[in-house]
C-alpha cells in the first residue's frame, strides 16, 4: 500500500480492548482475502477495522497492512509514516515488500525481503545513504533488488556494493530505461566490449535470477557493463527477457555459456513470430526445465502457445502462461482457439517427452466467469491423457 494512505489510516489504531477467541490459521486466510479485494483505500480501512476487534487480531491485521509499502512519492504523509515505523520496530518488522525513491530517508526494516529502487531521472546523482542504510538493516533477509528508472552505473554499484548483500538470488533491472556513466548516456555505437568499465564494485553479487530491460539491451547485455555495476553469472540459471534483446545476447558474450545454464526462462512482449525469433536460443537451452510467457492479452497468448513447439530441452517439465489481462468474456474466443492450439501441440508431443505440468497464470481481476479454471482445463482435454498436470493460480495484477 502506499505511504500515504497508511499514514492517513495510522491515528485510528487505538489499543483494542475486546476479547474474542480465534484461530489464527483462520484469521490469516480471512485477512489475507480482505487485503487483496477491492480498491486500495477499502482494503486498507478494513483492516484498521480488523486490527480494532481485539488483540489477537491485532498482529495478523498489521501484518497485512504493513507487509507491502510504497514511499516512492515525495510526500508528507510518508515522513510521518517513516516516524511511525522508527518510533514502533513492532510495525517495522511487518515489512515485507518496499519501494521507495531516491533520495530515501533511513528506515529499519529487518525482515525486508525485496526492495524496489525507483530513481528520479531528474535528480542526476541522488544521496544513496538512505536505500544503503535499507540494505544494511535487512541484508539477512533481502532477496529480491528491483531498479526502475534512469540510473547512473556508479550509483547502482554503490548501492549494490555492501559485502552482506550475498544472500540476494534475484536483480531486475527491467525497469531501467536509460544507463548512464560519467553524466553521459552509453549509446550502443560508443561500447567497446574489449575495453569493459572500471569495476568499481569488488564485492560481486552472483544472483540465481536477472530480469534484463528491452529498452536499454545493448548496454545490459554486455558482460563487462554488468560486472561493473556488481553483477556477477556464476550462478545464473533463471533469466527474463524480451524476445527484441535476444540478437544482443547471442553476439555478447554472454552467450557462450549462459543458454545451456539456464533452468527457468521467462519471455515477454510478445509478437507475431516471437517463435521463429527465439528458437537459436531455445535451441541452446537444453537443461531447460520451465518456460513461462507473460502475456496482456488473447492476441499473445496464441503466439505464447507456439513457444512450446520450439523448445528443444529434455529437461522440460513446465510450461507456464502468465495471463495479465481481464477482458475474458469479450477475448474467449480466442483465448479458447489459442488453447485449443495448446491442446493439439501435447497431442503431438513425442512418446517419452518430459513435460509433466501446464500452469495457467490468472490475474486476480480476470472477470466474468464462475468457473474459469474449470473452463480452461477442460479447453485443454489431451493432457490428463499424456500424463500432463493443467494448474490454474491466481495471481495479483501488475
Amino acid at each position: 500500500m502506499t505511504g500515504a494512505l497508511v499514514a492517513q489510516l495510522l491515528p485510528s489504531f487505538p489499543a483494542p480492548t475486546l476479547t474474542v477467541l480465534a484461530i489464527p490459521e483462520l484469521l490469516d486466510e480471512i485477512l489475507t482475502h480482505v487485503s487483496a479485494s477491492g480498491p486500495e483505500i477499502f482494503r486498507a480501512r478494513s483492516l484498521c477495522a480488523c486490527a480494532l476487534v481485539s488483540r489477537s487480531w491485532t498482529a495478523i491485521a498489521q501484518h497485512h497492512l504493513f507487509s507491502q509499502l510504497e514511499l516512492v512519492a515525495q510526500r508528507s504523509t510518508n515522513l510521518s509514516l517513516i516516524h511511525t515505523l522508527t518510533a514502533s520496530p513492532q510495525l517495522a518488522a511487518h515489512v515485507r515488500h518496499l519501494s521507495v525513491a531516491t533520495p530515501a530517508l533511513p528506515l529499519r526494516v529487518p525482515r525486508l525481503q525485496s526492495l524496489a529502487v525507483v530513481s528520479d531521472p531528474w535528480i542526476p546523482s541522488p544521496p544513496i545513504e538512505g536505500i544503503q542504510h535499507i540494505i544494511r538493516a535487512s541484508s539477512t533477509t533481502l532477496r529480491t533488488i528491483k531498479f526502475a528508472g534512469s540510473f547512473y552505473m556508479d550509483t547502482l554499484a554503490a548501492i549494490l556494493s555492501p559485502s552482506s548483500l550475498q544472500n540476494i538470488e534475484n536483480v531486475d533491472i527491467s525497469g531501467v530505461i536509460s544507463w548512464f556513466v560519467k553524466d553521459k548516456f552509453i549509446s550502443e555505437d560508443e561500447m567497446d566490449e574489449s575495453k569493459p568499465p572500471p569495476l568499481r564494485n569488488r564485492c560481486v553479487l552472483k544472483p540465481r535470477h536477472i530480469s534484463l530491460s528491452k529498452q536499454i539491451s545493448a548496454q545490459l547485455t554486455n558482460h563487462h557493463h554488468l560486472q561493473s555495476v556488481g553483477l556477477g553469472l556464476e550462478r545464473l540459471t533463471s533469466l527474463s527477457i524480451s524476445p527484441l534483446i535476444v540478437n544482443y545476447l547471442l553476439a555478447s558474450p554472454l552467450n557462450e555459456f549462459l543458454w545451456a545454464r539456464l533452468h527457468f526462462l521467462e519471455v515477454s512482449d510478445i509478437f507475431a513470430g516471437t517463435d521463429i525469433f527465439l528458437e537459436p536460443v531455445l535451441n541452446q537451452a537444453t537443461a531447460l526445465r520451465t518456460l513461462q510467457v507473460r502475456v496482456i492479452n488473447a492476441a499473445e497468448l496464441e503466439e505464447a502457445v507456439l513457444l512450446l513447439g520450439a523448445t528443444n530441452s529434455a529437461h522440460l517439465h513446465t510450461f507456464a502462461l502468465r495471463c495479465l489481462f481481464s477482458d475474458w468474456v469479450e477475448s474467449w474466443p480466442q483465448i479458447y482457439s489459442a488453447l485449443a492450439a495448446l491442446d493439439d501441440k501435447l497431442t503431438w508431443l513425442p512418446t517419452g517427452h518430459p513435460l509433466r505440468k501446464v500452469e495457467l497464470l490468472i490475474s486476480r481481476d480476470a472477470e466474468g466467469f464462475s468457473n474459469l479454471a474449470g473452463l480452461l482445463c477442460a479447453a485443454i482435454p489431451s493432457a490428463p491423457n499424456r500424463g500432463i498436470t493443467v494448474e490454474v493460480w491466481t495471481i495479483f495484477a501488475e
